[in-house]
């Protein structure tokens, strides 16, 4: 947000500087005041933006390491096959656990 802006302000205010510091409380202040709008306006909206995130990073956190470990020869030294298995199976009971929890309620 703060680089769209000084991109425009740049453009169109050749002459005059842009004041750093108050464009950087300025975005802070207008994310801070959107998010909390949106979250307490419509609570559907944060239940969608979990059930989103919570997929992707179950995913980042146990199956992408794993899948990293066979992938990557430098990082070969980390291979455990039988904990590698076992990180992953509950990589995937964590993800179908939530997908389920969201399906039927």
């Amino acid at each position: 947000m703060q680089g769209f802006i000084t991109q425009q302000w740049n453009r169109h205010n050749i002459h005059r500087s842009l004041p750093h510091g108050a464009l950087h409380g300025g975005c802070i202040l207008f994310i801070l005041l959107t998010c909390w709008e949106a979250g307490y306006g419509n609570w559907d909206f944060i239940n969608r933006v979990e059930m989103l995130v919570m997929p992707v990073f179950a995913t980042i956190l146990y199956l992408m390491p794993v899948y990293a470990f066979y992938r990557v020869n430098a990082l070969k030294s980390f291979r455990y096959p039988v904990l590698d298995v076992f990180i992953f199976l509950v990589g995937l009971v964590a993800i179908t656990g939530f997908l389920f929890s969201q399906l039927f309620p």
